[in-house]
């Protein structure tokens, strides 16, 4: 078991400090600027995720009770909580990206 954690418990660490990295590709596509190898988005990612994983996951976490209530309902509270859900995601994004481009001004 405790081999097990050792692989899960730092994927996981791995997996939100890359999480930012779609939404940055994403930014640079809607704002037309120059698309950049993926290497940079996982590391721009990392540093605005730097201090914030702790809250992130917590984020996700509390989301459990919603997606519950989601298939108790047979999917139908889906319709709601999906919206709140990514809303809540690009919140996170827009908050965590001002704080650390204002950080490095």
């Amino acid at each position: 078991i405790l081999w097990t954690m050792l692989f899960i418990v730092p994927g996981i660490i791995k997996g939100i400090a890359y999480s930012q990295a779609p939404l940055l590709l994403a930014d640079d596509i809607k704002n037309g600027a120059e698309i950049k190898p993926i290497n940079e988005y996982i590391t721009l990612s990392r540093a605005i995720m730097d201090g914030k994983k702790v809250s992130y996951f917590w984020m996700n976490i509390s989301m459990i009770g919603w997606f519950l209530l989601g298939v108790i309902t047979f999917g139908i509270a889906f319709i709601f909580v999906i919206p709140y859900y990514y809303a809540l995601l690009s919140v996170f994004y827009q908050e965590s990206k001002t704080d650390y481009f204002n950080s490095i001004q």
